[in-house]
Formats: C-alpha cells, structure tokens, sequence
C-alpha cells in the first residue's frame, strides 16, 4: 500500500510564480487600459456631463394643429393636456378645478358636477388653450 501514500512535504513547483506573474501583468495592463479610457472619456467632456434642462426632458413635441374651436365637452382634461402638450395642472389652475378626479375628468362631467353652465365652461377652456398656444408663440424655446 506504499504506492497510495502521499508524502508530506512541501512540494515545490515553480509554475505557481509563473501563474501568479501572470495574472499580476493582466491586472497591470487592465488597469492601464480602464485608465486610458477614463482620461479620453474625461477630455471629450467629462464623466458626468452637465446636462441643459431641455437636454435631460428631451425635445418638446410638436403642438397639435387641431384648432382649440375643435375642443369638445366629451374630452377629458388629460387629453387635452396631452394634445396641447399643455403642462401638468394647467387647466386646474386656470379653470379653478377642485374636483379629485382631475385630469380623467370631461369637461362636461365636470360641469355637471359642479353644476355649472356647459356651454359656457367648454368656451372658457377654449380660451385658456389658446391664449397658452399663443403665449407659446409669442416666447417660443431658445433652440437646444
């Protein structure tokens, strides 16, 4: 049974250095190379660019054509936020709306709710529409 015995001793194999030589010039030259990507990364504007508002929001959709004499009572306050790229609470705050289901809310559900005159609250949304289309018009965006 001598054949299976091991013997204790330290068994010294000079492949070890090798390997670990090895590996050392890998993490060397990785660590040169993420090193030359961070300077050329840095001289074309920096890791963390700071960013122009419009930048980070994107670019602002183009404005519906549809004419706000096209506004009816069946649409909701969020289409018409949407279709107008009108910005969030708008019509809230320039119609007053203190109703909970704001922006799901049609125009003339709402002023069936608040029991107010149809006709009158549709041409009162049409013009809140139009004077911020043409306050849009008169200011339009600097260019990005």
């Amino acid at each position: 049974m001598r054949l299976f015995r091991r013997r204790k001793e330290k068994l010294n194999i000079p492949w070890r250095w090798a390997v670990l030589i090895l590996l050392a010039a890998y993490l060397a030259l990785t660590v040169f190379w993420l090193a030359q990507d961070v300077i050329s990364i840095s001289g074309a504007g920096g890791l963390i660019r700071r960013h122009h508002l419009g930048e980070l929001l994107g670019p602002r959709p183009a404005v519906s054509t549809m004419p706000t004499s096209a506004i009816q009572d069946w649409m909701t306050f969020a289409y018409l936020d949407r279709t107008y790229d009108l910005a969030p609470g708008f019509l809230r705050r320039r119609l007053s709306i203190n109703d909970g289901r704001y922006p799901d809310l049609s125009i003339a559900e709402y002023a069936e709710r608040s029991r107010l005159n149809r006709a009158a609250l549709l041409e009162e949304t049409r013009r809140a529409v139009q004077d911020e289309l043409d306050s849009r018009a008169a200011n339009p965006l600097p260019a990005l």
